[in-house]
């Protein structure tokens, strides 16, 4: 499962928006539709089953939260899981509904020897008399590959001010999501700059066993000890290139790739990118850090690219370690 990163609320996910509306009419139904009933019938579908939502936290009826879930979502969570994710959603959607207005509307389809997959997001910034929230719910409307996968898989209520960089996860995420136990994981958002400030801190110092120990053991045993000589020789180079002392770090972006949360652990592809300058010169350095609590070797620095110069331009690097330019 992944996750998509976002520096703005009101673009929380990415849609993939694409012309199935006779497609899906014509294969799921066997009848002729127009493209703008369709699309008519369309928003009809997402605000019925937003009411639905709104209805059912409303009167805190878990029952009917589960009954718009999909029996895949269910079945890989456990109801006893589930019932706990739903009671916290309880505990942060409050008041009574003032108003709604539905975001993300979109359709995303695949059609393939003769069988069909359709999916919608029941998506919306909704207004109480205590607070204002985002819900994000995707929802497959036919899937004739896996019926089990008919309905909502993920459930997620934020308060709009609290809206994560992290955005919401992708569609294959299963159950609730809990935005406290991703928070706690990420020790209340500084996770990724104090990674980063490390590897700012080792390239200063040329300290190259502090900057190989921030790697995952993972990432070393798979490939940095698989392939030393070219390890070694970036690290130089990045070492020989960086010069001064730091005067300013600042983060200019987060991408956070990949989430997942299974038995209150959570895993998380974070890279974050950031300008750093020192008394001599100016740099871009990226750092991707993968955080796994149920696996701890997996858990640490994969991969630091190091951009020089005023006129640096963006490098592409997937080797795991170090790239320089």
């Amino acid at each position: 499962m992944s996750i998509h990163g976002t520096n703005n609320a009101k673009s929380l996910r990415v849609v993939f928006v694409v012309a199935i509306m006779a497609t899906l009419c014509f294969y799921a139904s066997g009848c002729t539709m127009n493209h703008t009933s369709y699309m008519a019938n369309d928003h009809r579908y997402r605000v019925t089953k937003m009411e639905k939502i709104l209805n059912a936290l409303k009167n805190e009826d878990s029952g009917a939260i589960k009954k718009l879930m999909s029996k895949k979502a269910i079945d890989t969570v456990g109801e006893a899981k589930l019932d706990e994710g739903i009671e916290y959603l309880f505990t942060v959607f409050q008041g009574d509904v003032i108003s709604f207005d539905m975001k993300a509307e979109g359709d995303s389809a695949q059609y393939d020897g003769g069988k069909m997959w359709a999916a919608t997001n029941i998506d919306a910034e909704v207004v109480t008399d205590q607070d204002s929230y985002y819900i994000a719910s995707p929802d497959v409307i036919i899937d004739q590959f896996d019926p089990s996968r008919v309905g909502i898989g993920y459930m997620a209520i934020l308060r709009l001010d609290d809206i994560p960089v992290y955005g919401f996860p992708s569609n294959d995420f299963l159950g609730i999501f809990r935005q406290d136990i991703i928070d706690r994981a990420l020790l209340s958002g500084r996770l990724e700059e104090d990674k980063l400030a490390a590897v700012v801190a080792a390239l200063e110092s040329k300290d190259k066993d502090a900057f190989k120990s921030l790697f995952s053991n993972k990432t070393i045993e798979q490939h940095i000890d698989t392939d030393t000589v070219r390890f070694d020789k970036k690290t130089e180079a990045a070492f020989s290139k960086f010069s001064g002392k730091v005067t300013e770090t600042i983060i200019v972006n987060h991408e956070y790739e990949y989430i997942n949360i299974s038995e209150g652990e959570v895993q998380m592809t974070i890279k974050v990118f950031a300008n750093v300058t020192t008394d001599e010169d100016e740099y871009s350095i990226s750092c991707r850090y993968i955080l796994d609590e149920s696996d701890p070797n997996n858990t640490g620095v994969e991969l630091v690219g190091v951009i020089y110069g005023k006129d640096r331009r963006y490098l592409e690097d997937t080797w795991y370690g170090v790239s320089s330019n």
